[in-house]
């Protein structure tokens, strides 16, 4: 796992199929530290009573309004882009819950760059929902969020998110190692069985090979149970 891993989240308002993020937060993995932000929008977007009545019942959910923030949300894709490009090296993968979510952050980065590959990645179902979680990490939570737990927050939702991140980081960590030494063992035994006459019936490959895998479980029990002290910490100080 190395800094060039991070986790974005935002809250929005909704208006047709359209997300306007207010606040939206991104997180180093590795090192942990947050960056948050806040976007504004001008007021010709309301343009209806319909959608007025839409943000109404939207506002229930964070409480931002819709003038909230210090900068359009150009200026804030430009400044988050450049903030990750500066902590990370040319492969930065960036994690999101939400298929919606990951529609709108791979737009950002979308655009090439000559010397960064931006790779999205959807955590979806390898992480509870956060109206599951929204209790968890209260300290983590912005200013405008800090003292009221039903509401929905960016960065809290990000340090939600990160033990499931690891996780999950670990396990793809652990499958491509474990498919090296496999490919190598493979080769080592194609090599061995063109070199000799005698059948490699018994050269003991499959045994090496289940060894592997019982190496890799227990790698990733550790890192479940890891993720499981993480939240049950988390709840304990909440």
């Amino acid at each position: 796992m190395t800094s060039s891993t991070w986790i974005i989240d935002f809250e929005s308002y909704q208006i047709d199929s359209d997300f306007y993020p207010l606040e939206i937060c991104i997180l180093n993995v590795c090192t942990g530290k947050s960056f948050l932000f806040y976007v504004k929008y001008p007021y010709n977007y309301l343009n209806s009573n319909e959608t007025l009545e839409t943000l109404r019942y939207q506002y229930r959910r964070h409480r931002l309004h819709w003038d909230d923030g210090d900068q359009c949300i150009h200026s804030t894709v430009i400044k988050l882009k450049k903030i990750i490009a500066n902590y990370s090296a040319s492969n930065i993968k960036i994690y999101v819950k939400g298929e919606q979510k990951h529609k709108l952050v791979s737009h950002w980065f979308a655009a090439p760059s000559s010397t960064n590959t931006f790779n999205v990645i959807d955590i979806g179902a390898n992480a509870p929902r956060f109206t599951a979680l929204k209790h968890l990490c209260a300290r983590a939570a912005c200013a405008k969020h800090a003292h009221n737990l039903e509401l929905f927050c960016a960065r809290r939702k990000c340090y939600q998110l990160l033990p499931f991140i690891k996780f999950a980081e670990i396990v793809t960590t652990t499958h491509s190692s474990e498919d090296k030494i496999t490919n190598n063992i493979n080769s080592e035994t194609d090599n061995v069985s063109s070199q000799t006459d005698v059948p490699h019936e018994t050269c003991g490959d499959e045994q090496i090979k289940t060894n592997i895998g019982r190496k890799t479980l227990t790698q990733r029990i550790f890192a479940y149970m890891h993720m499981l002290y993480i939240i049950i910490r988390n709840r304990l100080h909440a």
